[in-house]
């Protein structure tokens, strides 16, 4: 469980507007998701995240309690906001409404992925698999995604349960990629 801290850190590196490195996966210790806080509640967190080469890369949400690491003001987080910088990068703050505490984010994100027709990526709890897709509908805490396939083709509809959700990633360049594929193919 992350401590008050670390939590600390989150609050002031969204205030601060802050680059911020998160590490949630114990089993891969070097991935992680670089970019800015864009909003917290007492469970999850949502990404502005920024690729290696310091452009755009989507969203990413996840729970507050997989964080195990957070990097914030080293050479690494200071190269990728010089780039992001110089490339005249931004993200959209896509998050318009109040959030407080108990908001779901992971809703929240699903919900302007299905406004702004961004495909996602969805990791669930105890699941290798990813679930590539669309959001179709959000009703109460069903989530409908119209699948899509490694090479972008649409692969039938999964129906997730809000609970079961570990991360989502949202218009990154994988996901980004895909949906131009599959809006190409008949």
């Amino acid at each position: 469980m992350l401590n008050n801290k670390m939590v600390s850190v989150l609050k002031d590196a969204l205030v601060k507007k802050k680059i911020i490195s998160i590490f949630s996966d114990p089993s891969m210790p070097d991935l992680c998701a670089v970019g800015f806080a864009l909003a917290i509640s007492s469970k999850h967190i949502i990404i502005s995240q920024i690729s290696v080469n310091g452009m755009y890369d989507g969203y990413s949400a996840r729970m507050i309690d997989s964080i195990f690491r957070i990097d914030y003001d080293g050479a690494y987080e200071k190269k990728i906001k010089f780039l992001y910088s110089l490339q005249k990068q931004k993200h959209l703050n896509i998050i318009n409404k109040t959030i407080n505490k108990t908001s779901n984010l992971y809703k929240e994100l699903l919900l302007e992925a299905l406004k702004n027709k961004m495909v996602v990526a969805i990791n669930t709890v105890n699941n290798d698999e990813t679930v590539f897709g669309w959001v179709n509908d959000i009703k109460s805490n069903i989530i409908t995604i119209d699948r899509i396939n490694n090479d972008g083709a649409s692969d039938g509809v999964s129906i997730l349960l809000l609970e079961n959700i570990e991360k989502i990633y949202c218009d990154s360049e994988d996901e980004h990629t895909l949906g131009i594929l599959n809006s190409h193919k008949k």
